[in-house]
């Protein structure tokens, strides 16, 4: 931050920066303004709803509103700070990609789950480690992640809801853990990229034929962005266009 913040770019940098910027503020407003506004309305659809399938759908439509709602205003502060000249890093990389909890939580929030990771979780690991607290180094780091992601939930919010949210969280990432070092299994997994297209594939359509509709309604999304993003490639052209607009008036003010 204080690198860029001291730092004087030249002109084409800049511009270069800047339609970064645009580009991911316009990205933006397409996630939180359309996307995280379809599945907000398919939640209304089935509000109060007990039949089982209509839960689930509940629960996916949730987890995209929430996802794409909350990545939404983060491209949006990260385009603000690109335009500022402020290379802010990125909050959310494809964490609907990932092959398990882990690397979900390494891509999902990353501000936050990162910073947890560095100053909680490795602290605890290191004092554990020089203490022997526990018996093998997979013990510590199965009790470290149900400590940090206990006080994240904390850190949400002191309720009921939270605490169970970290715990459950802490849980999985523990199992995860304890599976990746014991099972053989997941060492002989031929290509991690078809497990993800299989995640995928259950994310988008496990739920019901509404499921496809809204999915259908993404890919139209991402055509716009495509569309966005084409444009922004001519960015240099636009803003040479804006300077020269401007010299124009100035020249014309003072003759």
């Amino acid at each position: 931050f204080l690198q860029d913040l001291n730092n004087i770019p030249s002109r084409q940098d800049y511009l270069t920066l800047a339609g970064e910027g645009v580009f991911k503020i316009l990205l933006g407003l397409i996630y939180k303004l359309i996307l995280a506004s379809i599945f907000f309305k398919g939640m209304g659809m089935v509000q109060g709803a007990r039949e089982w399938y209509f839960v689930i759908f509940y629960a996916y439509c949730y987890g995209f509103y929430l996802f794409f709602d909350f990545a939404g205003y983060s491209l949006m502060a990260i385009g603000t700070s690109y335009l500022l000249g402020i290379r802010t890093p990125e909050n959310f990389r494809k964490p609907f990609l990932s092959v398990d909890i882990q690397e979900f939580w390494d891509r999902w929030h990353i501000t936050l789950s990162h910073w947890f990771r560095d100053f909680l979780f490795s602290r605890f690991m290191i004092q554990s480690i020089r203490k022997k607290r526990f018996k093998t180094r997979l013990n510590a780091a199965c009790a470290g992640f149900l400590v940090n992601m206990l006080v994240m939930g904390l850190w949400h919010g002191v309720t009921p809801s939270y605490i169970l949210y970290g715990l459950y969280h802490g849980v999985l990432l523990a199992i995860t853990e304890w599976y990746k070092k014991k099972s053989s299994f997941y060492k002989k997994i031929p290509s991690k990229t078809v497990v993800s297209f299989l995640i995928l594939a259950d994310y988008t359509t496990a739920c019901n034929l509404r499921v496809l509709y809204l999915f259908g309604t993404v890919l139209v999304a991402s055509r716009i962005i495509i569309i966005f993003r084409r444009k922004i490639l001519m960015r240099e052209q636009i803003f040479d266009i804006l300077e020269k607009i401007c010299e124009d008036d100035i020249v014309r003010s003072n003759p």
